[in-house]
C-alpha cells in the first residue's frame, strides 16, 4: 500500500488503501480490487466504486470516517462524477502497483555517460 497525497474535487488530500480499506472496498462494490480499477479504467464503473474508493481512500489516509463520508457523499451530490473517476483510479493504483515517482533531473545511466 503505497499513500498518494493528490488534488481532487475536495481539495488536497491524503488517500492510502491498506489492506484494511481494501476489504471495505471489496465488500461494498462486491467485486474484487482489480476488478474495481479496471471498471474505473475501461469506463464501466458504478457510483459505489467511486465512493467507496474515495471515501476507503481518505479514512486509510487519516481522514475521520465520518468526516469522509460526509465529504464524498457531498462533493459526489455537487460535481460531476466524471470528476472524480481519474482520482479513484490513481488511489486504487496506488494500492495495488504503486505509483511513479516523478524523479528531478537526467536519469543516471550508460546511454547518459558514454565512455571515452
Amino acid at each position: 500500500m503505497q499513500p498518494v497525497l493528490t488534488q481532487w474535487p475536495g481539495g488536497e488530500h491524503l488517500f492510502a488503501l491498506p489492506i484494511g480499506q481494501l476489504r471495505a472496498v471489496q465488500s461494498a462494490c462486491n467485486a474484487g480490487p482489480m476488478q474495481v480499477f479496471d471498471a474505473l479504467r475501461l469506463g464501466s464503473w458504478r457510483i459505489e466504486m467511486l465512493e467507496s474508493v474515495l471515501r476507503c481512500g481518505l479514512i486509510g489516509g487519516g481522514t475521520d470516517a465520518l468526516a469522509a463520508k460526509e465529504m464524498v457523499a457531498n462533493l459526489m451530490d455537487a460535481r460531476p462524477l466524471l470528476e472524480f473517476v481519474p482520482v479513484a483510479a490513481l488511489v486504487l493504483q496506488a494500492a495495488l502497483i504503486g505509483v511513479e515517482d516523478d524523479p528531478v533531473g537526467e536519469r543516471d545511466g550508460a546511454m547518459n555517460h558514454p565512455e571515452s
